[in-house]
């Protein structure tokens, strides 16, 4: 009789060489990103009746928001695979060590509404409003590992907050014996530091492209032409495009492409939705058949640096 025992004894191995058939002996570190945000806000409306016909709307939000970022992408060792990668500058999300970053931001948003009835049936209203969307951090270095003299150290990407000012003034009606009912606005929207999301190289990261204004109106009815038969309709119009700013393209003469008075994304200039919906009563119910069509423009859907 006889035991066998067999031993196997090794380490892990997390740049395998095929050329080489061995472990890269550089790999020591882990990758890792880990991301902290918190927030909180405390917003408010008062409401001034001044008359039967006219009301005044005053309100405010206070924001703040606080984020926390830590990342290690570590660069993979002088090896032939990497090197190439180096070459092709894939390796743009390499960090030369554990990359951390804070921020916190405060942001006061008020509005002001106001409205009036013309009649019992018919009100117009106007109002300004600040808006606000907090910067951050994205999951990369600022610039790319393969840029980077000896010595040279990276930070981690950020981007600043978006800040708007919107304008609306319109107005909103029940007529016909209050079987139809009629809405209708027209709106600007002045954008700073619009933020983006655009493809680099690996990865979606968000930058602050440039100013930008939208501007345009929306009409919207909806009509019972009968106890059991009622049509609707929606249009808006939307005149949205970037004021001025640059995109950084690496391929480009200067290192950065113009994109003013490109279209905004995820922006069609004409959208039109109309239905019609038949309600047929029942004694265990009602039976409701609904029509519809819609239609959305084109509208800029790709990155800035793909069109």
């Amino acid at each position: 009789d006889y035991d066998v025992i067999d031993l196997l004894l090794g380490e892990p191995c997390s740049d395998f060489e095929p050329d080489l058939g061995t472990c890269n002996p550089n790999v020591v570190e882990p990758s890792f990103a880990v991301a902290k945000n918190d927030s909180w806000g405390v917003y408010g409306d008062l409401t001034w009746r001044a008359t039967e016909q006219l009301s005044v709307t005053i309100g405010a939000r206070y924001s703040h928001d606080e984020k926390d970022m830590e990342q290690n992408t570590p660069y993979q060792g002088d090896t032939a695979v990497t090197a190439a990668l180096l070459e092709d500058n894939l390796l743009e999300l390499a960090t030369t060590g554990v990359l951390t970053a804070d921020e916190s931001w405060n942001d006061f948003s008020p509005r002001l509404a106001v409205s009036y009835n013309l009649a019992d049936d018919f009100m117009i209203y106007g109002n300004v409003s600040k808006g606000y969307k907090a910067g951050g951090f994205n999951s990369g270095p600022d610039r790319p590992f393969a840029s980077l003299a000896p010595g040279e150290s990276q930070l981690i990407a950020d981007f600043d907050p978006e800040e708007s000012l919107a304008y609306e003034v319109g107005f909103k009606s029940t007529l016909l014996d209050r079987t139809l009912r009629l809405n209708g606005a027209i709106f600007f929207i002045d954008y700073q530091n619009l933020q983006v999301e655009t493809f680099k190289g690996l990865a979606f990261a968000i930058d602050n492209v440039s100013d930008a204004e939208s501007k345009g109106f929306e009409l919207e009815a909806q009509w019972l032409a009968s106890e059991n038969l009622e049509f609707s309709l929606g249009y808006s119009y939307l005149d949205a495009e970037l004021k001025n700013g640059t995109l950084a393209d690496p391929d480009l003469p200067g290192g950065e492409v113009d994109i003013s008075g490109m279209a905004m994304f995820n922006a069609p200039e004409n959208t039109l939705a109309l239905a019609a919906m038949y309600s047929h009563p029942t004694s265990w119910g009602s039976v409701d058949v609904r029509l519809g069509y819609s239609y959305i423009d084109e509208q800029l859907l790709a990155d800035y640096l793909l069109v």
